[in-house]
């Protein structure tokens, strides 16, 4: 559409612009508005679109540090969920093994069952289950 409207039109700003309005982009809008300036004064369009480069690649610079300042509020929920309460039991198991013993390790170690009386016994001996009364096989 735009090289039908350079071959037809006289003045080339006038598709320049209208390539600028049809595609509705601000930065395809400037690159058009450069190269208007560009041919009505004469100057350079290499200067030109370096500048408008530079540009764009600060806005881009400035958008991405802008996503990158708001990430650490986004993440201080799922850090504390899922990340500390694991960090919390890799730092605290070598110290409760070691208050606890070995034996709090094994299952059942808080308090053993006799099987079928609902007896509790402490951990602290490990009692010979035969030798109990109310506790049979």
């Amino acid at each position: 559409m735009t090289t039908a409207e350079l071959s037809f039109l006289e003045d080339r700003t006038r598709a320049y612009d209208n390539l600028g309005r049809r595609i509705g982009l601000d930065n395809v809008r400037s690159v058009m508005t450069a190269l208007i300036r560009a041919d009505r004064y004469g100057t350079s369009v290499g200067q030109a679109l370096r500048v408008m480069a530079e540009e764009g690649r600060e806005a881009r610079m400035m958008e991405a540090e802008k996503k990158a300042a708001s990430l650490p509020p986004k993440l201080t929920v799922p850090l504390i969920l899922f990340f500390l309460p694991v960090l919390f039991i890799v730092i605290l198991a070598p110290a409760a093994i070691k208050i606890f013993g070995p034996a709090a390790l094994q299952a059942g170690a808080w308090a053993r069952r006799c099987r079928g009386s609902g007896t509790i016994l402490p951990v602290e001996k490990k009692p010979d289950l035969h030798a109990l009364s109310g506790c049979s096989d």
